[in-house]
């Protein structure tokens, strides 16, 4: 899933992205919205697990 679809499909978790030092809005992410979760995580130094735990959330 990209985190795109994921923005879309769940709006409540943008608080805890951007808790995690992900933007969320803005105009300097539009090449994140093409990534999928684990090279997200990779970008940011985060655990996959980390990024799943907060999708649970929805």
């Amino acid at each position: 899933m990209k985190y795109g679809d994921v923005l879309k499909q769940y709006p409540q978790l943008k608080p805890l992205f951007r808790r995690l030092g992900i933007p969320v809005s803005g105009c300097g992410i539009y090449y994140l919205l093409d990534m999928t979760l684990d090279q997200l995580a990779q970008r940011y130094n985060l655990a996959t697990e980390t990024l799943l735990k907060v999708l649970q959330r929805g």
